[in-house]
């Protein structure tokens, strides 16, 4: 019998071990291995987000640089339209409608309320088709001086209509705008 009881304390005693050996993996180590899963991707996270904020830092960098170019290139250009140069903007807008097919009449309009004082108000009317009105308008979109349409209002030109506006086809359209032409 005394045989049979040491036998049962060697298999009491591996099973107890057996068994404190699994809680201590189960309790232990397991939840150890996803604490470190779980610190390594947040390290990974931690790392992506302090490379996005590197990236964007050297993109400021460099756009800092690009607008300082800009800025000293654009002070060779005359952004702004003074008072001695009024004419200037007109026989600039006349020649983009004759290099774009296109009749023209200038009128200068009075400021109204609304407008500031740097502001001079010019109403233009356009003769010719919609494709070279298109191209009147990109080139005074990249004219030097700073404008701004107020407002533009296009009419196609019916056939007795274009007998009126001395002869156009019949395809054509007559644009008004509106456009403010800031002054120094």
């Amino acid at each position: 019998m005394n045989k049979f009881t040491q036998q049962y304390k060697i298999y009491l005693t591996g099973i107890l071990f057996l068994a404190i050996f699994t809680l201590l993996v189960f309790l232990v180590i397991v939840p150890l291995i996803f604490r470190i899963k779980s610190g390594g991707s947040e390290l990974s996270e931690n790392k992506q987000q302090s490379e996005i904020f590197y990236q964007n830092q050297q993109n400021l960098v460099a756009a800092k640089k690009d607008y300082e170019k800009i800025s000293d290139s654009l002070s060779q250009f005359p952004m702004l339209l003074s008072r001695q140069d009024a004419i200037k903007f007109i026989e600039t807008a006349e020649d983009i409608a004759r290099t774009t097919n296109n009749r023209e009449t200038i009128t200068a309009l009075e400021n109204s309320p609304t407008a500031t004082q740097n502001q001079t108000r010019f109403q233009i009317s356009l003769w010719g088709n919609f494709p070279n009105l298109l191209k009147f308008l990109i080139y005074l979109e990249n004219a030097p001086y700073y404008n701004d349409i107020q407002s533009l209002q296009i009419t196609a030109l019916g056939t007795a209509s274009a007998e009126q506006a001395q002869g156009p086809a019949s395809d054509d359209v007559r644009a008004n705008i509106n456009l403010g032409v800031y002054l120094k």
